[in-house]
């Protein structure tokens, strides 16, 4: 009964003691988010827009701006997907990652350009990321993870009168 009563002690004052929250970790330091830089409703039928990474957390987040991915679209809907380390040809070398590396102090952002031309649809939600692999992320000593903008509604035409 003696020893239980140190065991029991500790308990109860683990319980009652204020939790400290967890800080957050580095991959949810980086935000994502979908910047239109064409005038809409679309008139030449090309969409310029960016991703918009944001580094919102305290300690600085090196992330790679040469990018491959992947993109797909269907009825309503266009989604692309930025990745340093995906590349579906013409792969960069090694080295090259390294000449698009920057560091987000923070509050600082960096863009990753991209259009959509020939979409004839009327209205469509484009959805977009950032993805590092964790090998990539290593490798290069950089932000590893996920990013995901909140998707937006594209008015890709005039309404008819």
């Amino acid at each position: 009964m003696s020893r239980a009563k140190p065991i029991l002690v500790a308990l109860a004052l683990a319980l009652v003691a204020p939790q400290a929250e967890a800080a957050p970790a580095p991959q949810q330091w980086l935000k994502a988010k979908i910047v239109v830089k064409s005038k809409l409703p679309l008139e030449p039928n090309e969409l310029k827009w960016e991703l918009v990474l944001t580094n919102e957390g305290k300690e600085p987040v090196r992330v790679c701006t040469l990018c491959g991915g992947w993109g797909a679209g269907w009825k309503g809907n266009v989604e692309q997907t930025f990745a340093p380390d995906f590349w579906k040809s013409d792969r960069p070398r090694e080295e090259e990652f390294d000449k698009h590396i920057v560091t987000l102090k923070e509050g600082e952002s960096v863009s990753l350009p991209a259009s959509l031309v020939g979409y004839r649809g009327e209205k469509y939600t484009l959805t977009a990321s950032y993805q590092v692999g964790k090998e990539f992320a290593a490798r290069h000593k950089v932000w590893g993870g996920k990013a995901e903008a909140k998707p937006i509604i594209i008015s890709a035409v005039k309404k008819k009168d």
